[in-house]
């Protein structure tokens, strides 16, 4: 796997203020973006570090497709 080239400072202060706010109704943060964009590799990225569980709420995927993230 090529060396991630992201930066996730920011996204970790955020995880961070999410986890530590006890006035919120879950600690769960959406990834919505464009396809293409690297947020399965900012999960896989950030799973080095925290507790990830990844649901994907699209479409279902067809019998026989292969994909990875799902």
């Amino acid at each position: 796997m090529a060396p991630y080239k992201g930066n996730t400072a920011t996204l970790r202060m955020a995880i961070d203020q999410v986890i530590n706010d006890r006035d919120l109704y879950t600690n769960g943060i959406p990834f919505v973006q464009s396809s293409g964009t690297g947020k399965s590799r900012l999960k896989v990225e950030l799973g080095k570090e925290y507790f990830v569980l990844i649901v994907n709420l699209g479409d279902e995927v067809p019998e026989g497709s292969f994909c990875k993230f799902h």
